[in-house]
């Protein structure tokens, strides 16, 4: 009884381990595309009204990324855009 107590401890902080080594490499992986989402809000902000909607300024931003050889979908950065004019209150023409 003491020994299958002792192994379910040793279980648990195992997985407790694997657990906390899975989420700071899904953190380290993670900030790359926060980082490029961030640069690409950070230039948006700066003239909003350079773009008549979120699908122009996707274009604009999806070829300037490739350029840096980070390659995002259209439909990625028309989301981040899209989400960020939204909670900014920035209306497209």
């Amino acid at each position: 009884r003491l020994r299958e107590e002792i192994r379910k401890e040793e279980q648990a902080e195992a997985q407790s381990l694997r657990r906390e080594r899975s989420e700071a490499n899904n953190d380290i992986r993670h900030q790359d595309n926060r980082n490029i989402k961030q640069s690409v809000l950070d230039d948006f902000a700066k003239n909003p009204r350079l773009f008549d909607s979120a699908e122009k300024a996707a274009d604009h931003y999806v070829d300037v990324l490739a350029k840096q050889g980070h390659k995002r979908s259209h439909r990625t950065v028309a989301d981040w855009i899209r989400a960020f004019a939204r909670n900014n209150n920035i209306r497209f023409r």
